[in-house]
């Protein structure tokens, strides 16, 4: 009995609050990483996609075989990237940090990290040489 009446108070909270189906729920809120220091981030092992914090998306992919590299989860149009920003020990944290916030701004502003990268190429190649990606 308590349980149907939580479960209808809570649908009535929603639908007082304009929720329902294909709304945001109630429940859910989007999480915030605890920023980490450097010595925290040298000190993670465990594999997974690891939230450094700083930048929103930001975060430290650590392979089964223990390779590290940097990656920021972005939206772009309607599809969710994994972006690389390259190895940990070569880019630092504050870079990756760095780095991360300026193509957030990109992304915000409407550029299209692909297709700059692959116009970029294509200048490179020249007329009589086809590009081989």
């Amino acid at each position: 009995m308590r349980a149907r009446y939580h479960a209808i108070t809570k649908f009535m909270l929603g639908r007082m609050l304009g929720m329902g189906p294909g709304r945001p729920s109630i429940t859910h809120m989007p999480k915030i990483a605890k920023p980490l220091s450097a010595i925290e981030v040298s000190r993670l092992r465990a594999p997974g996609h690891v939230p450094v914090g700083g930048v929103p998306g930001l975060a430290l992919q650590i392979t089964p075989t223990g390779s590290r590299s940097w990656t920021l989860r972005a939206k772009i149009g309607s599809k969710r990237c994994d972006l690389g920003l390259g190895a940990y020990p070569g880019v630092s944290l504050a870079q990756a940090r760095q780095q991360a916030a300026a193509m957030r701004e990109q992304i915000a502003a409407g550029g299209q990290r692909a297709s700059a990268r692959r116009a970029g190429r294509q200048a490179d190649v020249s007329p009589g040489r086809r590009a081989v990606y």
